[in-house]
């Protein structure tokens, strides 16, 4: 058999990753000959396995594959390609130069120890003259400063290269162990009518590998405009260097089940529960009727369900050319063209697709929470129809804000966006009034409050801001409160909400003061003040 062994080779030209897991596909040219013959290619990863192995054809060719089987291949180990070689240099030169600053910061904290150690020079252990004392202190001062400067540049040095040394060493920890691990050979038993070159195809699943979408939200309220822009974070932990594969992402699982779960049916039972004798004597027996709940097979509690892992971290990669988006019945592609992903723990990051939509803004103050203005802002409806939900990074006015997880609030028949916490619109409550009066006939208290809010504003154009506030809301019929001045505010009663709808012009100071009073029997405590 060994004699019919014909060796193939296949080139890895694509690699399209899902949310788990990247599926390879191979492509390569078999010299078939007439009648039955046995095909090798040793090239398959560790991790394959005929389960999630599909080897066609072309449709061209009059032949078919009649067997297919995957062993450990002879050997192990492939040749360290120049790109991985030179960053082994340049690890091994890093890491001399690292020494080296090492060493030297060890000779500068030195020397800055027997400095400050000798400026116990004139105490009671050694008898030296005032003079000497008064010399070397001025010489410490001259040499100190610039030596703690020195310790500081080297510290931070060190810091820089240590860090890019550790990043570097696993990247290149990760591809070797790649290179040496043992491969795995397919073989191939194909029969044909005739002698032909017929071209093979070959898709693999592998496991490590995945990616993520983030957004970047950017809103303008001066231009009434919000810019979306959706990323991908790609990972490459399959130990394989993709080097010039068309590159594209899926939002689909093809290798997850989708048969529908088994029924299971929902047994109950009468359980003969005997309580025990306690000190007392015989408490006497007692029956219970409860439900016996069988879970359904292969059901797991929550509380076992393991921590969700952390993601590699995002590190500083270029932006790339948007991607070709293919809409599909249940999942949606992104064709990111040739590229080349060295395997490591380091995510990369693409961008996928950005849009400019339209959008009006709106700052809203809740008062009594925190005397900062939050900004929304209501796009069109459409622009939630085609995102999937990931995290956000949000920007306002050029300045990051913070992260939310994106999700539609609605309002008012309103789609909103939140973004944050504004710094350009300056907000001020303030207490003004606080007192309890007691009325001599009847026998009543009256609390009387008042409260000031002020809003100014730094944009050159006019702003939209509603403003909430509050009064007390009574649950017992004993307390009353009475609005006595709203400031042009409208009420809610069922709430005890008091908001305005303004629009407040740049360089202009909104100011309102709204009045009430509690209403209660003397003696009586009120809660909530």
């Amino acid at each position: 058999m060994a004699d019919t062994l014909i060796p193939i080779t296949l080139s890895l030209i694509g690699v399209v990753v899902h949310p788990k897991g990247a599926t390879y596909r191979y492509s390569g040219i078999v010299p078939l000959r007439k009648g039955q013959a046995i095909y090798v290619w040793q090239g398959l990863p560790p991790s394959a396995d005929l389960s999630s192995l599909r080897v066609s054809l072309s449709q061209e060719s009059k032949g078919y594959i009649v067997r297919r089987e995957i062993e450990s291949a002879p050997t192990g180990w492939q040749a360290e390609p120049p790109d991985l070689a030179a960053l082994r240099r340049r690890v091994d030169s890093l890491q001399a130069w690292t020494a080296r600053y090492q060493h030297k910061l060890q000779l500068v904290m030195l020397q800055e120890s027997v400095l400050k150690a000798k400026l116990l020079l004139g105490g009671e252990e050694v008898a030296v003259m005032p003079e000497q004392v008064e010399r070397y202190l001025q010489y410490v001062e001259r040499r100190l400063p610039p030596l703690l400067e020195e310790k500081s540049k080297l510290q931070h040095i060190l810091e820089i290269w240590e860090d890019t040394l550790e990043r570097w060493k696993e990247v290149y920890t990760v591809r070797r162990g790649g290179l040496a691990r043992v491969r795995r050979a397919l073989y191939l038993t194909c029969w044909s009518p005739t002698t032909e070159n017929a071209a093979l195809r070959v898709e693999l699943y592998v496991p490590k590998a995945y990616w993520y979408p983030q957004y970047l939200l950017r809103a303008l309220p001066a231009a009434q405009m919000l810019l979306l822009q959706r990323r991908a974070l790609l990972s490459n932990l399959s130990g394989d260097d993709w080097v010039r594969v068309t590159l594209t992402l899926s939002t689909g699982m093809p290798h997850q089940r989708v048969e529908m779960p088994a029924f299971s049916p929902w047994y109950v039972d009468v359980r003969d529960i005997t309580a025990p004798k306690s000190d007392m004597g015989v408490a006497g027996r007692g029956y219970e009727l409860r439900a016996k709940i069988a879970p359904p097979d292969g059901a797991i509690s929550p509380l076992s369900l393991p921590e969700p892992s952390q993601t590699p971290e995002e590190e500083a990669a270029p932006e790339y050319q948007e991607a070709s988006i293919t809409n599909q019945t249940l999942t949606r592609t992104y064709e990111l063209g040739t590229q080349t992903l060295l395997a490591g723990a380091s995510s990369v990051q693409f961008l996928l697709k950005e849009d400019t939509f339209p959008a009006q803004f709106r700052f809203f103050v809740n008062a009594p929470a925190e005397t900062k203005a939050y900004l929304r802002a209501a796009p069109d409806p459409s622009i939630f129809s085609v995102w999937e939900k990931a995290p956000a990074t949000v920007e306002v006015d050029g300045q990051e804000v913070g992260k939310i997880e994106w999700q539609i609030q609605s309002e008012e028949d309103t789609m909103w966006v939140d973004l944050g916490p504004s710094q350009v619109i300056q907000v001020e409550r303030r207490e003004v009034l606080n007192r309890r009066e007691r009325r001599l006939v009847g026998g009543e208290v009256i609390h009387r409050f008042a409260y000031e809010l002020k809003l100014s504003h730094r944009y050159p154009t006019p702003v939209r801001v509603t403003v909430w506030d509050r009064i007390p809301v009574s649950r017992s019929s004993e307390i009353k409160v009475e609005l006595e001045e709203a400031g042009e505010a409208q009420l809610d009663s069922t709430t005890g909400k008091l908001f305005w709808e303004i629009i407040l012009p740049p360089e202009t100071t909104w100011q309102r003061t709204f009045r009430f009073y509690l209403r209660y029997p003397k003696g009586k405590s009120v809660e909530g003040l």
